[in-house]
């Protein structure tokens, strides 16, 4: 049985992003206290943190360090970017998930 995913962060709280999270949280699958949300855009984390009363960073290697299942929610030209941000903060026993059309699972493992 894999590991229990007992803290979700999300790198990117965008349309998508931010649908996913509110689902998330409407369906009781996590508690607000087990979400970081990361953003760029600090308006954009305000609004979250309004709306969902979670925790949320600037900082996406925060957000890699912190999630047990991290939910990669940027625009496919930021992807390779942003993964390269995370990479040394990922560890094997987290789950990335990504939203993210058109990249390649080649493309994530590197």
């Amino acid at each position: 049985m894999g590991k229990m995913i007992k803290k979700i962060s999300f790198i990117g709280v965008g349309a998508m992003g931010s649908a996913v999270l509110e689902r998330l949280i409407d369906v009781s699958f996590i508690s607000k206290d087990s979400v970081l949300a990361c953003d760029i855009d600090q308006n954009r984390l305000d609004e979250i943190k309004r709306k969902f009363n979670v925790g949320t960073s600037i900082d996406n290697r925060d957000a890699a360090r912190f999630g047990d299942a991290v939910i990669l929610a940027v625009p496919p030209k930021q992807t390779r970017q942003v993964l390269e941000e995370i990479k040394d903060s990922l560890s094997e026993d987290k789950v990335l998930v990504s939203l993210a059309a058109l990249v390649s699972i080649r493309v994530i493992e590197e």
